[in-house]
């Protein structure tokens, strides 16, 4: 193995070591998606997932291994998916049998998880978390404030928002992703938050809250989950310096 190389299960065994597969629930799918742990790798791309421009620059630019935070497919909670879509998918990396690794749900949990790094991210203080759901407390006066802050820190590429915007905020709920379902909801009820900031819109969830009095954010979920994929790709950047690290940032792609 020649400088500025190491075998792709190094990588692999770091990430487990920081994000444990088994916080993943049992119909999620992160770890090795595909290719061999014994390939040899030199050059590293953290993207949030595997558009067909993600995997066509890894392709282009000699990519060894690809690390995303959303799997290829998830066949337990979604099924397989489509032969034609994946044989296409198998087609394009073929020339340079890139290796394929997912960090999911064990990143939504692990220590320095989704909702930590989203938390830094609105300069918010974490002051508990089950589960997925991270409760922070804020300086901000009031809901106005809150959500301005949301489109300056995360600049969302949509902002959905339901509240008295003069409303005091003190206690803020964060999830990663969705949580418009009736349990997320009165779970942040039963937190005694003041409003929630979750992903992708839902009518009955944002009618749901208001019934029970909370004021709700929504937003795409990337830019929920982007900074906990930056703070990965200089997590992996820090600690393998021989190797070419790149992030991707889908957004932009």
């Amino acid at each position: 193995m020649g400088l500025g190389e190491m075998k792709a299960i190094e990588i692999m065994r770091f990430l487990e070591e920081e994000y444990p597969l088994s916080l993943q629930s049992g119909d999620d799918n992160s770890g090795l998606q595909i290719g061999s742990p014994e390939k040899d790798v030199k050059r590293v791309v953290v993207a949030y997932e595997k558009t067909l421009d993600v995997i066509s620059r890894c392709v282009k630019e000699k990519c060894d291994m690809l690390i995303t935070h959303r799997p290829l497919f998830m066949p337990k909670r979604f099924g397989r998916p489509p032969e034609v879509w994946w044989n296409l998918f198998k087609e394009m990396i073929a020339g340079n049998n890139m290796v394929i690794y997912s960090v999911h749900e064990n990143l939504d949990m692990g220590t320095n998880n989704t909702g930590v790094c989203l938390s830094k991210e609105l300069k918010l203080t974490p002051v508990d978390q089950k589960e997925q759901y991270l409760i922070c407390k804020t300086r901000l006066v009031n809901f106005g404030d809150f959500v301005f802050q949301v489109k300056n820190r995360l600049k969302p590429a949509y902002i959905v928002a339901r509240g008295n915007a003069k409303a005091r905020v003190g206690k803020i709920g964060l999830v990663a992703g969705t949580a418009m379902e009736p349990r997320d909801i009165e779970f942040f009820k039963l937190a005694a938050i003041d409003c929630f900031l979750s992903g992708d819109p839902d009518d009955f969830g944002i009618r749901y809250a208001k019934d029970l009095g909370l004021m709700t954010i929504n937003v795409d979920d990337y830019c929920l989950e982007r900074p906990a994929i930056v703070f990965l790709y200089r997590l992996l950047e820090n600690k393998f310096k021989e190797l070419n690290v790149e992030f991707i940032d889908c957004r932009y792609e």
